[in-house]
């Protein structure tokens, strides 16, 4: 003859994760059962307002009041890890400086406008998280007045401008030759779509019209005097 026994085992998560790897005990005595888990990916996404991915946003995984990971997002805008099975909360930074010249404030997931999302973690997840993203704009001249210096949305326009286009002097003045650095025009006054940072260079050139003037009428003066 023989016999059986139930024995009730631990409560986990209702995930497929875990799965028992060994018991030991003695009838009559205590039982003890040793889980292992299959790790469950974890992904979080950071995209900012016009869908573009945000590289170098760094996300807190706690569980228990207690960090247990942190992503941070590539060039796609994604991070991953692998945990343990169970509830986890996804903390996205209300403000980021993930590169210079670039800032980054929270919006919204699309559980709401928390920055803390709750996830029951079971099976892979993805939480996405969407950024207004800001960038600077830095503008530049050894003469004159620019404008157009500041932070600005992403996708807006930016008018950059300087005033005067010509510098009196003697012998010689400047004259305003163009912009150099990340945009290149002619033009003293441009709009600009903030995609990305962006540094614009006034440069100028010397202009010896001052002295061709005076000689001018040093020359017309004299012959006058005949």
């Amino acid at each position: 003859g023989g016999f059986y026994a139930e024995i009730p085992l631990p409560s986990f998560p209702s995930s497929t994760s875990w799965y028992l790897v060994a018991s030991s005990g003695q009838l009559g005595t205590s039982t003890s059962f040793n889980y292992s888990y299959i790790p469950v990916n974890l992904t979080v996404q950071a995209i900012s307002g016009m869908g573009r991915p945000i590289q170098g946003l760094s996300v807190r995984i706690l569980s228990g009041g207690a960090e247990v990971a942190t992503v941070t997002t590539g060039s796609d805008g994604i991070g991953t890890v692998s945990l343990p099975p169970g509830q986890y909360a996804v903390e996205f930074p209300s403000e980021s400086t993930p590169s210079q010249g670039m800032s980054a404030r929270f919006e919204s997931t699309p559980n709401g406008t928390s920055t803390s999302v709750q996830v029951n973690l079971t099976s892979p997840a993805t939480i996405i998280a969407y950024y207004q993203v800001y960038y600077q704009v830095t503008v530049l001249t050894s003469h004159g007045v620019a404008n157009g210096s500041g932070t600005f949305p992403e996708g807006s326009v930016d008018i950059v401008s300087v005033r005067p286009t010509f510098i009196l002097g003697f012998p010689a003045g400047y004259a305003f030759a163009g912009w150099t650095g990340t945009y290149q025009s002619h033009s003293s006054s441009v709009s600009i779509v903030i995609d990305s940072p962006q540094l614009l260079i006034a440069n100028w050139r010397i202009d010896w019209a001052p002295l061709y003037i005076a000689v001018a009428v040093v020359v017309v003066g004299r012959r006058r005097g005949l």
